[in-house]
């Protein structure tokens, strides 16, 4: 009986490359760093080619491989693999988009790719970077927004940065001819059954990547891949990092990241190029403007007072505490509590905070999730302990203090390092938030500012009933 021939590991290694996407980009570029997430998108890529999703969008921060892996590399393996298809790519320039082109068409013509597919398969007389063809009847082509695409239709189309810089994306004249090129260029360039894949950093909450989802086809939704820079709260499957854990730590790490969003002035810009998670400019509710900032106190503070929102589950929520000063109609944010603890670790927290602010003789702690037990055993400790029943929804809640901010009465301190994180919280929050710990908090204080009858005098521990409970 003949021996069946052992396959050479060359041979092996190149079905393994024509198979993996990131075992390609990893043998055409053998100084690639792979990180978990570059594995992530090489595998939404080879979900694309097989045509199990025809629209991807991949939101990711600056500088981390996004670009190499979608617009250089996968048109070059996917062209490899099905050399009469067509690709289609498009940046926000047509010089952007032809670096791009070319990277593609070296990349099909260097040695380690003929090596992977056994020839150089585009055609010697079409072989521009903006254009090129292949033997095979397959061709890549590309153009900046607002350019033509004179060719076949895409089976792939890969939109990669849109926008130029931050005018272009807060501009409404321009997000309107970007929606006018995109209907009537991009959408009629499909060819059947043809993939979109958008990659993009966030610019605004109406850019063009929300706009996209809004007006989706309900039978072709967009799947995202939202990387954020830092980890956060948000529950992703495909995200295997802890909440505060950096994307990729090997090149930029927390401390990295952690100096960047200093730079960039605050979490407004921080919070769309790098978190992917765009604030409000104006504010649902609350208006960005109308918030005042503060360096010192006032002298001869009317009145103090604790608020604190606590939580069910100590490891997806965070305790909030709160100490605020009121002079005359101002309200001014002091401190702020944050940390995801348990029981315990809660009581010893409001305890310090009466210590580190004795003025602060008024606690109010909100009676859901374990603030009964927490009020039960504080009272055995503190005085001043006041239970708050909230009986209204939380954007209710908001909106009723929303007069204190627009009359500019409610201030935070210029320098500490959690007041950004504080307005973006208060700004962004609506109906459909999932972070409010800070919102409860702060409207729990601002409310019962309004509701005190006794003017500008400070309030007395006497006049604290430990049994009457205050519903907001």
């Amino acid at each position: 009986m003949a021996r069946t021939p052992i396959p050479r590991l060359e041979d092996v290694q190149a079905a393994i490359r024509r198979k993996s996407h990131i075992d390609y980009v990893q043998h055409v570029i053998p100084a690639f760093k792979v990180n978990w997430h570059h594995r992530l998108i090489s595998s939404k890529l080879e979900a694309v080619a097989r045509g199990e999703i025809r629209r991807l969008q991949i939101w990711a921060p600056p500088r981390h491989s996004k670009t190499w892996m979608v617009s250089d590399t996968f048109p070059a393996w996917f062209l490899g693999n099905n050399p009469s298809k067509t690709v289609i790519g498009t940046s926000y320039s047509d010089d952007v988009v032809t670096t791009h082109g070319r990277m593609v068409r070296n990349f099909m013509q260097g040695p380690e790719h003929i090596e992977i597919f056994g020839k150089n398969i585009i055609c010697p007389d079409s072989q521009a970077a903006n254009r090129f063809d292949t033997i095979h009847g397959g061709s890549y082509n590309c153009a900046g927004v607002g350019g033509g695409i004179t060719s076949k239709g895409g089976h792939i189309i890969i939109a990669d940065d849109l926008y130029k810089d931050s005018v272009q994306a807060h501009s409404d004249a321009y997000n309107e001819h970007l929606h006018e090129w995109w209907r009537y260029v991009i959408l009629t360039r499909q060819a059947p059954n043809a993939a979109i894949i958008f990659i993009s950093t966030r610019w605004t909450e109406d850019d063009m990547n929300q706009w996209l989802i809004d007006n989706q086809d309900p039978s072709l939704p967009w799947e995202v891949v939202r990387l954020a820079a830092i980890r956060d709260d948000e529950e992703l499957d495909y995200d295997p990092r802890q909440s505060g854990e950096a994307l990729f730590p090997e090149m930029f790490p927390i401390e990295e990241l952690e100096c960047r969003k200093r730079e960039q002035g605050g979490l407004y810009v921080f919070n769309a190029s790098y978190q992917q998670a765009p604030s409000p400019k104006s504010g649902d509710i609350i208006k960005r403007d109308d918030i005042q900032r503060y360096t010192t106190l006032p002298d001869k503070i009317d009145e103090w007072i604790a608020s604190w929102d606590l939580t069910f589950d100590s490891s997806v929520s965070f305790v909030e505490g709160q100490v605020w000063a009121r002079k005359g109609p101002d309200k001014y944010l002091v401190h702020e509590f944050r940390k995801q603890i348990g029981f315990t670790d809660t009581c010893r927290a409001i305890e310090d905070m009466r210590s580190n602010y004795p003025e602060a003789i008024l606690t109010l702690v909100e009676k859901k999730a374990n603030g009964a037990a927490t009020i039960e055993t504080l009272r055995k400790k503190i005085t001043g302990i006041k239970p708050v029943n909230p009986t209204r929804s939380k954007t209710d809640r908001l909106r009723a203090v929303s007069p204190d901010f627009e009359s500019r009465h409610v201030y935070v301190p210029k320098n500490k390092e959690w007041t950004d994180a504080w307005i973006e919280e208060i700004v962004s929050f609506g109906p459909n938030s999932k972070e409010s710990d800070r919102v409860d908090a702060t409207t729990q204080a601002l409310s019962y500012f309004e509701s005190k009858k006794s003017g500008n005098e400070a309030l007395a521990i006497e006049d604290i009933p430990a049994d009457n409970e205050w519903s907001v």
